[in-house]
């Protein structure tokens, strides 16, 4: 994946903006493949609600990668909410939420 970092605000919001893939060393930023979702956003935030960190993320995506992008953020979320549970009490409460937008619609 090439991408930049389109907005930080640290330790409350990141958003990537996505511009091309890399295969095999070589980027790819301009197949028709690639401009199906050149340009899309993902985007993560942080937010402190009553007591306890939310992360919340959206994703702009084409149709036929909705799917694909809502089992990989289930497996991402699910190895970071292990990673919260291992960290101390004051830090273990964490909600986590997802919207994945079809991109260009």
């Amino acid at each position: 994946m090439v991408s930049t970092i389109e907005q930080l605000d640290e330790f409350r919001r990141v958003v990537f903006k996505h511009l091309g893939i890399v295969r095999k060393g070589v980027e790819n930023l301009n197949s028709d493949k690639v401009k199906k979702w050149h340009d899309a956003l993902e985007k993560y935030f942080l937010e402190q609600i009553h007591g306890k960190t939310r992360l919340r993320v959206e994703v702009d995506t084409a149709k036929e990668y909705r799917e694909m992008m809502e089992n990989g953020f289930k497996k991402g979320f699910e190895m970071v909410k292990q990673l919260a549970e291992a960290w101390p009490e004051e830090i273990k409460q964490v909600v986590f939420s997802k919207s994945v937008h079809l991109y260009g619609n």
